[in-house]
Formats: structure tokens, sequence, C-alpha cells
């Protein structure tokens, strides 16, 4: 009944028996969306999870149960889960779940490309981390680069500073001129300011 209404709604839809043919499949078959129960013969619907996070993490994952606590779901929301279905199953629920899953993907994956090709036209060593404070620093640099305003990063040993300048440099207008570092750890206090400043 799942399978067909599914396929009604314009999507090719593979069956597994069991949880070991499962298995064997997400492993040799790229999937956009899978959709699996709880409960399966020999294997649970949360390994079919972890088994695909492990194989391809971009791809979501429903669970479906008629047993399930609220314990079962969330630890299945922190394995990765798109989301969790309980049984019985609401059919324009649960399509409507499958539609925000693959549009999901779709953005995730139009995303990760677009990373690669801005890095590939910048050569800005990627900026991993897709927290709110990393968020704001990315608007920040696209923000400035642009512009003459002499710029300040300050930050611990490590968290990124060249990063961000050799950014901040490649998305200017000075792009095509030399971008130079200086250790002002290396030259005596006496010297910082004719180095850098000529005086």
């Amino acid at each position: 009944m799942l399978s067909t209404a599914i396929r009604r709604a314009g999507y090719q839809v593979d069956e597994a028996a069991d949880g070991n043919i499962a298995a064997e499949k997400i492993r040799k078959q790229p999937y956009q969306l899978v959709i699996t129960d709880l409960r399966l013969p020999n294997r649970s619907g949360l390994e079919i999870l972890k088994i695909q996070k492990e194989t391809d993490a971009t791809i979501p994952v429903l669970l479906m149960t008629a047993f399930g606590t609220i314990e079962e779901a969330v630890e299945a929301m922190k394995q990765g889960a798109f989301d969790f279905v309980p049984k019985p199953i609401d059919i324009s629920h649960l399509l409507l779940l499958i539609n925000r899953a693959v549009e999901q993907r779709r953005l995730m994956l139009e995303n990760i490309l677009l990373r690669e090709e801005f890095q590939r036209a910048y050569g800005i060593p990627k900026i991993i981390g897709d927290s709110a404070a990393m968020q704001a620093v990315s608007q920040s640099i696209q923000r400035v680069a642009p512009t003459d305003a002499t710029v300040l990063l300050t930050g611990e040993s490590g968290t990124g500073k060249e990063v961000f300048s050799r950014a901040i440099h490649q998305l200017s207008s000075r792009r095509d001129k030399p971008f130079v570092t200086v250790n002002c750890a290396a030259i005596p206090h006496t010297l910082i300011e004719n180095e850098l400043f000529g005086h």
C-alpha cells in the first residue's frame, strides 16, 4: 500500500523484505531517500539508519513504527533520522515528509556543489562550520571584501585568521595583487612600525 501510494506520487520505489537485504541495497545503490520500519527481521531500523549515514550522510532516512516510544524517537533523531513516523501511517503526511526530505537533500547537494565551485573559482581554502557564529563570519567577509576598509582580525592561534584574511583578499578587487603575510612576533617591537608602515 505504501509503495503504491509513493509510486502514484511520482517516485520510483525499491523494496527490501528484511534488514539484511535493505543493508545490502543501501551499500550498493544511492537512493534519494530511505524509509524503514523501526522493527525489521534481522536488523533494526536504527541499524539501517546507521548504515545509511555511514554510506552517504546526505541521504535522508524516515523511520516508521507502531511501537515507538518518545525515547526511541529522540534516539533516532540524534542519530540523524529526518523524521519519525508513527503508525497507522497518514499517507498525505508521509508524502509531505518525503517531498520535504527530497527537497532538503537537493538543496544540500546544491550547496555542496556551489561551495566546490566557489573554491575552484577563488582558490579559497574551505571554511568548515555551519554554526551561527561561522555563518556570521562568512557574511561579514562577503560584506567587507568589496570595500576599501582596513580589516583587523583577532583571535587565538589556530582559529583561522589567515584563512579568513585570504578569503577577504580573494573576494576583493585586489585579488590579482600579492597577498603578503608577516609574522609580527618575529620582528622586534622597536622595528615593527617601520617595517609595516615605513616610518
